[in-house]
């Protein structure tokens, strides 16, 4: 960076712009697997009742897989949110 910019060059935040797409991209299909994979669970067990113990692991996996949603989610709203703002 030179005395006489301000802040960072145009070809810095191109590069982060494209990192920030990329990130992005690597958050959605992230939950388009955990959706894939809630679906083909509900295809293998459908609406059979489960033991009690047989329960615990899939509401675990739920906890786990919902976590991880509110935490993308958060990720995908700060980099739309960068990627909004123009230089």
């Amino acid at each position: 960076m030179s005395s006489k910019e301000p802040g960072p060059s145009r070809a810095f935040i191109g590069q982060q712009r494209l990192r920030l797409r990329a990130f992005r991209g690597t958050l959605l299909r992230g939950e388009e697997r955990t959706l894939a994979r809630g679906r083909k669970c509900r295809q293998v067990h459908g609406g059979e009742a489960e033991a009690e113990e047989g329960q615990a692991p899939a509401q675990s996996q739920y906890e786990i897989d919902r976590a991880t949603h509110d935490v993308d989610a958060l990720c995908i709203a700060n980099i739309e949110r960068a990627l909004q703002i123009g230089y």
